[in-house]
């Protein structure tokens, strides 16, 4: 009868990146359909845009910065998705692929501090309930680690490969 390895002591698995990243895809398509939780837009404009402009040119200002973050952030979570996909994708044998991955999990890391900053913004921007960016940040912050891990791995377990071979 074989046995089986109990859930806590599995090692993590090289596809919980492509996972993770997609799970992060879903949350960030989900909180950017919502609105970023942007309840009433009409008491959030007379509370924070009471100053110079007239309240219709708040609203349409309010909806472009809207539209304009969702987008940005929609592209930036496809992006991680995307550059996992890619690096995953590259089975490294030789320098240069190794090179070309690392640059794909570089640029993974880049998209997410990216996604990091623009909900720190929306945040403060908005002044919406932080509850609602919990789990998109914790995914985030869960995929940088995971990201950082696999690099190092990578460059440990391939640069001496590549360093035996010569």
């Amino acid at each position: 009868m074989p046995m089986t390895v109990p859930v806590g002591r599995r090692s993590k698995s090289r596809l919980e990146v492509l996972y993770n990243a997609t799970k992060l895809n879903e949350s960030i398509s989900e909180l950017a359909y919502r609105s970023f939780g942007i309840y009433s837009r009409n008491s959030m404009l007379r509370r924070k845009f009471l100053g110079a402009m007239q309240a219709e040119e708040n609203r349409d200002y309010i909806e472009r910065s809207i539209e304009e973050l969702k987008r940005h952030l929609l592209a930036s979570s496809s992006n991680v998705e995307h550059y996992v996909i890619c690096a995953k994708n590259i089975y490294p044998r030789n320098p240069r692929e190794l090179d070309r991955r690392l640059e794909y999990q570089s640029r993974a890391l880049e998209e997410c501090y990216l996604i990091k900053a623009q909900l720190q913004e929306i945040a403060r921007m908005f002044n919406v309930d932080l509850t609602v960016f919990r789990d998109p940040h914790d995914l985030v912050v869960k995929e940088i680690n995971l990201i950082k891990r696999w690099r190092k791995s990578d460059e440990n377990r391939f640069v001496k490969k590549f360093a035996a071979s010569q």
